[in-house]
């Protein structure tokens, strides 16, 4: 009865095999439990033997472009190299979304069954052959197919692999060296979620977009997902920071425009969500949606955070947030991808010249599940209004407790760090020693300005 039931629920199987094309941490885990006899069905035997022999060849899964190439030229013509395309051309336009979470959740139960169903199945040549101590080994192995292999890091065992150079992958540097020399890897890793903090208009879009500008001058792709401004305005910010032209002035420079976005080595996909709308899931769905099309980011914007809606249903609208940056957190560390976002800083926190943790109040406990947590501000109000500070208020992965002279040009979307040797916080000290160290920082913008922009209206 067993054997009849899975071998009529060819959609399940079918979804299985798309997982493991369009979930590749999903396909990792499973590697060494889904034994690909457990499928029914020929072509989803074959296509699933080609991406683990490519997952052991090249330790990296094919993307979906690569996987269709090796069907076309690995496998003989004839009708099952026929049904194989044909499976393919169907996931594509159908992709997994919502249900991807419940084929993972279900995937070990099929395992269990399907290997259960087959040790029945030689049980019976067994009984026949009269090796029933035989029998009892099948069953107890079938029994143990889905478990959890892995013990953990042992230790001791494991010596060399936490000493290798490379134990940190996909390693995002941010566009400042200062702060770089003080994260441990020198950049934001794989599985690592960072955040900048500040209130409204100081500049915390600003900062995610020179992260994602200079990505992608590293020749790296990424996906911006935009909860507040358009993918249209959110574009255009990257226009002006990579071309150098204030955002106000892009259209009379348009052929500069283009000409500096083609000399950029990365690709970036910019996908918005009205605010309130979107949820984990719904960015998690898009990401695996770009896998399938062959499209692998090597980092993630979200602009930002709070934007989103939790999976959980809490009364408190505080709780509800640091249920989604733990969900941000866990996904960063599924897909082994670094993940910047930001966060909102309450009004008191406005008017320090350099916001601590006293000024967090509802943000210190996402200080706390993050891997690094930055605030900046600034006076937009005051004299030197493109002058701020940035500050490391929390942080697993560097020291904290560092600040920083922030630079901002808004027009750009660019942001220049330096390293804070000297008291501009008015916090006391010689009236003309402040005054001179102001003026200093002040040349130091335009000087800052000049260098990174092409439009004359900025100099």
């Amino acid at each position: 009865m067993t054997e009849i039931k899975f071998r009529q629920d060819k959609n399940f199987e079918e979804c299985i095999c798309q997982a493991l094309i369009s979930d590749h941490p999903f396909a990792e885990q499973m590697v060494e439990v889904l034994n690909v006899e457990y499928f029914n069905i020929e072509y989803l035997k074959e296509i699933t033997k080609l991406i683990f022999a490519y997952y052991f060849k090249y330790k990296i899964f094919p993307s979906f472009k690569i996987l269709g190439s090796v069907i076309l030229n690995e496998t003989p013509d004839g009708v099952l190299k026929d049904q194989m395309k044909g499976y393919m051309m169907k996931i594509h336009k159908d992709p997994l979304n919502g249900d991807i979470e419940y084929v993972k959740e279900t995937v070990l139960d099929f395992c269990r069954k399907r290997s259960l169903a087959i040790a029945m199945e030689n049980s019976l040549a067994l009984i026949e052959e009269r090796k029933y101590e035989q029998i009892s080994l099948e069953i107890k192995k079938a029994l143990q197919a889905g478990s959890e292999r892995s013990v953990g890091h042992e230790y001791r065992n494991h010596f060399d692999a936490r000493m290798q150079q490379d134990v940190y992958v996909n390693i995002l540097p941010t566009p400042w060296e200062e702060m770089n020399k003080i994260i441990r890897c020198g950049g934001l890793a794989g599985g690592k979620v960072g955040v900048v903090a500040a209130g409204t208009g100081i500049g915390k879009s600003h900062y995610l977009v020179d992260i994602g500008a200079h990505a992608l001058r590293l020749g790296k792709n990424g996906v911006h997902y935009a909860l507040e401004d358009g993918d249209i305005d959110t574009g255009r910010r990257y226009d002006a920071n990579i071309s150098g032209i204030s955002i106000d002035n892009l259209g009379d420079h348009i052929e500069t425009v283009r000409q500096k976005m083609e000399e950029v080595k990365g690709t970036l996909v910019i996908k918005s969500y009205p605010a309130g709308t979107a949820s984990v899931m719904t960015l998690k769905n898009h990401f695996n949606h770009l896998i399938m099309r062959g499209v692998r980011p090597d980092f993630i914007i979200i602009d930002y955070a709070e934007l989103l809606r939790s999976s959980e249903s809490n009364d408190t609208k505080r709780f509800n947030i640091e249920a989604v940056f733990r969900e941000i957190v866990a996904w960063s560390q599924e897909i082994k991808v670094p993940i910047w976002t930001a966060a909102q800083i309450n009004r008191e926190g406005m008017d320090a010249d350099v916001v601590t943790h006293k000024h967090l109040h509802e943000c210190y406990a996402i200080a706390q599940i993050v891997h690094l947590f930055v605030t900046i501000n600034r006076k937009k109000d005051g004299p030197s209004p493109e002058i701020g500070n940035a500050f490391i208020a929390k942080s697993k992965i560097s020291k904290d407790g560092v600040v920083f002279v922030m630079m901002i040009n808004t027009g750009t979307s660019r942001i220049e760090l330096l390293p804070n040797d000297s008291d501009v916080s008015g916090g006391g000290g010689d009236g003309d020693s402040e005054e001179n160290e102001m003026s200093r920082l002040r040349q130091k913008f335009k000087d800052f300005q000049r260098k990174h922009s092409s439009s004359p209206s900025l100099n």
